[in-house]
């Protein structure tokens, strides 16, 4: 998961930089634009779902703990004791060991494409400057 997250967001950082190549037809910036919200819509999921999935985890724990497990009989109260034990530890899903899949991981690569968008778009003016 963390090659694809990797690839996905230079590929998107890489899109975003064609768009705005002046060399480039209005058709092939649709079709590149089109890729690129392909690509954001997909990481999008994987992000949202794998979100989802640590809140569900969370509310999961949270409800035992609602419950009315006090009114129950000893045997009872251990066996629930025991099943919060093993939800204490929410379900993650993680990128390689280097990141979890959540919303601010999808936000952060998406504040990523754009600061390298910006950084090439200087460059780019800097180069034309020189040159003119």
């Amino acid at each position: 998961m963390f090659i694809y997250v990797l690839v996905c967001s230079i590929t998107i950082c890489c899109s975003v930089v064609q768009l705005s190549m002046e060399n480039v037809s209005t058709t092939q910036k649709l079709w590149v634009l089109e890729y690129s919200l392909a690509l954001a819509t997909q990481l999008l999921l994987f992000c949202w779902h794998s979100n989802e999935i640590t809140v569900e985890s969370d509310r999961t724990v949270r409800g035992v703990y609602e419950s009315n497990w006090w009114k129950a009989n000893l045997q009872e109260r251990k066996q629930i004791l025991l099943l919060a034990g093993k939800l204490a530890r929410p379900l993650v899903v993680n990128a390689g060991p280097f990141t979890r899949l959540s919303l601010q991981t999808f936000i952060d690569i998406m504040k990523g494409t754009y600061s390298f968008y910006t950084l090439f778009a200087q460059m780019q003016e800097r180069y034309i400057n020189t040159n003119n």
